[in-house]
C-alpha cells in the first residue's frame, strides 16, 4: 500500500485503511468565529477521529500580538508541535469538524514552517463519519516528537507587501469573506473594524469553492473555472486575505490544487487592515 500523501488533499476513503499507520499523524484543527459561541476543544473532547490530537489555532500563535492567531516564531511553533508528537519525517493529515474551514490554516502554517508532507482531509469529520470512519472521545498520549522548523516567508504577506500589490500589474489580491462584508453592507464580526475591502482586491467567498451539500473542495476543473470567472490569473503572484487569515488559507489551498503553490496569505487580514486608520478602504 502506497502511503505517500497525494497532496494537497486526501479523501476519507484514502485514510480509512491507513488510520493506524504510525507515521501518519492526525490533527483536529477545528476553530470557530468568536461570535459562534462554540468551543472547538470541548467538541474535540466529545468526538474526534480516532488517534487525532487537537491543534489549537489560537494557542499555537504569536501570544504577544494584538491580532488574532498570528503566526508564531519558528521556535515556539517547533516546541508546540513537538509536544503534539510531531516530527519532521511524519505525514500529517489535518481536518476540522466543519468539513473544510479552519484546517487549511494549519496546512498553510506547516508549509510556512518548512513541512510540506501534509494534506487536508477533504470534507473533514462529517465526510469521515459518512464513510464509516471510527471516532473517539478519548485523548491519546503521544511521546514527544522532534520537529525543527525552517521558515518559508514567501508564503506570508505583510501589510507592506499588500500595499505594494495593490499597484502591481502582475499580482492580485483575493478576499475570501462573504460579499456582504466585502462591499461593506454586512457588519464585521469583530468590533472596531471599518467595513469594506482592500482597494483592487477580488472577492471570491470561500464557500463558493466548496460543494454545497458536503463541504468538500470542488474539483480542479471547477476551481479553475471559478478563478477564471473572477478574472484571476492563477499564474500571477497572489495574496489571499479574509477576516483573520483562516478562510484565506482555503483560497491558498484551492489555488495549490490548480497549480499555484506560492500563494501568500495576508496574516493580519482585515482585522489588521480594517482596524487601522492609515489604510485605504474601498466599498
Amino acid at each position: 500500500m502506497d502511503d505517500n500523501l497525494p497532496r494537497p488533499t486526501v479523501s476519507a476513503q484514502w485514510l480509512l485503511p491507513r488510520l493506524e499507520n504510525p507515521n501518519i499523524k492526525l490533527l483536529d484543527c477545528s476553530w470557530h468565529l468568536p461570535s459562534s459561541d462554540r468551543d472547538p476543544y470541548s467538541e474535540f473532547q466529545e468526538e474526534h477521529i480516532l488517534g487525532a490530537s487537537f491543534f489549537d489555532i489560537d494557542r499555537i500563535s504569536d501570544q504577544n500580538s494584538s491580532l488574532p492567531h498570528m503566526l508564531p516564531n519558528s521556535q515556539y511553533f517547533s516546541e508546540c508541535v513537538t509536544k503534539l508528537g510531531i516530527s519532521n519525517q511524519d505525514k500529517i493529515i489535518v481536518y476540522d469538524n466543519m468539513g473544510i474551514f479552519s484546517c487549511p490554516r494549519v496546512w498553510w502554517t506547516f508549509r510556512v514552517f518548512g513541512h510540506n508532507n501534509i494534506s487536508v482531509l477533504d470534507g473533514g469529520l462529517p465526510a469521515w463519519k459518512k464513510a464509516g470512519g471510527r471516532t473517539s472521545p478519548a485523548n491519546i498520549i503521544r511521546s514527544r516528537g522532534d520537529f525543527k522548523a525552517t521558515t518559508n516567508l514567501e508564503l506570508v504577506a505583510s501589510l507592506k507587501e499588500v500595499r505594494a500589490t495593490m499597484n502591481s500589474a502582475h499580482s492580485q489580491i483575493i478576499d475570501a469573506r462573504g460579499k456582504g462584508r466585502y462591499i461593506g453592507k454586512d457588519p464585521e464580526p469583530r468590533p472596531g473594524l471599518r467595513s469594506g475591502h482592500i482597494p483592487g482586491s477580488y472577492n471570491i467567498p470561500y464557500t463558493s469553492l466548496l460543494e454545497p451539500d458536503s463541504s468538500t473542495l470542488l474539483n480542479k476543473l471547477e476551481l479553475k473555472k471559478i478563478f477564471l470567472q473572477h478574472r484571476i490569473n492563477i499564474d500571477n503572484n497572489i495574496i489571499a486575505t479574509c477576516g483573520s487569515g483562516i478562510s484565506a488559507s482555503l483560497i491558498a489551498l484551492a489555488l495549490y490544487v490548480c497549480g499555484n503553490k506560492t500563494t501568500a496569505v495576508y496574516d493580519g487580514s482585515w482585522t489588521e487592515w480594517g482596524g487601522r486608520k492609515d489604510t485605504e478602504v474601498q466599498i
